[in-house]
């Protein structure tokens, strides 16, 4: 999935950060990209600066992201039931490519020995 990149800027004298009462708001939109400014007390009754900033294209993909699992669980979830009903298990270990290998060769070299012995 890809989203256009969005970036939101906003310019603000500290003069204007310092007088901003508290409660109020500077803030700046662009596309899915916001930015915020706000002053607020601390716990301790001194004032302080909180800039927040979000991008809603980031919330598409992890929306994106959730449905894709979703769909994974519920497709596993009936693989699993198919696999009960036909009395497979779908949790076997791959096999090891070299252990096929080695396999499929002697089974080759015995079938080999066999049909010269029958030749013969």
């Amino acid at each position: 999935m890809s989203v256009a990149a969005s970036q939101a800027s906003l310019t603000l004298s500290a003069d204007s950060l310092w007088r901003l009462p508290a409660g109020a708001i500077y803030t700046e939109k662009s596309g899915q990209a916001r930015v915020t400014v706000t002053t607020r007390p601390d716990p301790s009754g001194e004032k302080v600066i909180v800039v927040e900033a979000t991008c809603d294209s980031l919330q598409l993909v992890c929306e994106e992201y959730e449905r894709t699992i979703a769909s994974l669980r519920s497709r596993v979830t009936w693989l699993q039931g198919q696999s009960v009903s036909h009395g497979q298990d779908i949790r076997e270990p791959p096999s090891n490519g070299v252990l096929t290998a080695i396999k499929w060769l002697a089974i080759g070299i015995f079938a080999g020995i066999f049909l010269k012995g029958i030749k013969n």
